[in-house]
């Protein structure tokens, strides 16, 4: 009888191995790792005392010695979150790769850490400060700029082109494959007459609920700077048929068989920027995507239009990425009795 139960209480073992899997799954890989960067942090503030017993003086004193370290409050709030997080979902098993093990009540929501942030916010807050959008005239510069004579130039021209017009974000642009049979989130499909890019999940889509299309004409008039003549040649120079679309490339001038990271596609963008005189300071990840949307918005195209573009399903969201230069004729007065 005692023989008989093995299997099911191995099958229920296997199953709780699961849920946690699936539970960590409920995030990003990139927030995850995030999360664990905050709890060493933190542990690195409590040093010698243990921060698994942390109270909320201990996290008020963190959030105040972070606040003192010049980190804006909506940094700070973040990582309050991912603290929490840590306290009662990944559990003090987590650092032992046994997620969801010991998990305990976190003092990161307590009132006085709430209080303590709140405060913080209404001394040290100040704007999000929103990243320079880089439009066409300055796309086409920044492609420009990369050498045709070496592989990760070829990559870049094409990885520039693409991101841009297809107001792609970093993580969009890195999860790319060249098919559909890949194991990234997306992938594209290349004809003469544009660029069509296929997600399967986005950040307005992060359970996959729905596939998302988005089309980016071929620039005949401007072949120098065309996403299909770019991506082709990118295809050709590298020999790739399958894959990531935009792998990292090697000292032998040969692309690996994994993708390109996070960073490395900013660093892409910020030297090219950089390259053609604009304050890399200023570029951001973002730039390439608010870039595209802005300008389209300049163009006088339907804000319904770049919606379908941009993939937001809130207006008011997109409106966050349309940042034309504003001068006093953008104001409501002009044109009325006010300027007469």
């Amino acid at each position: 009888m005692g023989q008989s139960l093995v299997p099911v209480i191995r099958e229920y073992i296997d199953l709780d191995k699961q849920v946690a899997i699936y539970r960590r799954a409920d995030l990003s890989e990139f927030t995850i790792k995030h999360y664990f960067y905050v709890w060493r942090l933190f542990t690195n503030f409590m040093t010698p005392k243990d921060a698994w017993k942390a109270d909320r003086d201990d996290v008020a004193r963190w959030i105040a010695y972070r606040a003192l370290r010049g980190l804006t409050p909506h940094t700070i709030s973040r990582d309050l979150g991912g603290l929490h997080y840590y306290f009662e979902v990944l559990g003090k098993g987590a650092a032992h790769g046994k997620p969801g093990k010991g998990v305990r009540s976190s003092p990161a929501r307590d009132d006085l850490v709430r209080r303590v942030l709140r405060g913080i916010y209404r001394k040290h807050g100040r704007p999000y400060e929103r990243k320079t959008p880089l439009f066409l005239d300055s796309l086409e510069k920044m492609i420009d700029h990369q050498r045709r004579d070496r592989l990760c130039g070829i990559r870049n021209r094409a990885m520039l082109a693409l991101a841009w017009g297809a107001a792609l974000r970093i993580n969009e642009i890195r999860m790319l494959d060249i098919t559909p049979h890949g194991k990234g989130t997306g992938w594209i499909e290349i004809s003469d007459d544009g660029v069509l890019v296929h997600l399967r999940r986005s950040k307005a889509n992060r359970y996959g609920k729905y596939r998302e299309l988005y089309a980016v004409p071929a620039r005949n008039g401007a072949p120098k700077y065309c996403p299909v003549r770019l991506l082709r040649e990118w295809l050709k120079a590298s020999g790739r048929e399958s894959g990531p679309l935009f792998p990292p490339v090697g000292s032998a001038l040969k692309p690996f068989d994994r993708r390109i990271n996070r960073n490395s596609i900013r660093t892409v963008i910020k030297r090219a920027a950089g390259a053609i005189g604009i304050n890399a300071g200023e570029i951001g990840g973002q730039s390439l995507r608010a870039g595209c949307l802005t300008w389209l918005a300049m163009q006088n195209v339907n804000i319904h239009r770049i919606q379908e573009h941009s993939g937001h399903k809130d207006i008011r969201q997109l409106v966050d990425y349309i940042r034309k230069p504003k001068t006093a004729k953008d104001s409501p007065l002009a044109g009325t009795k006010w300027t007469e």
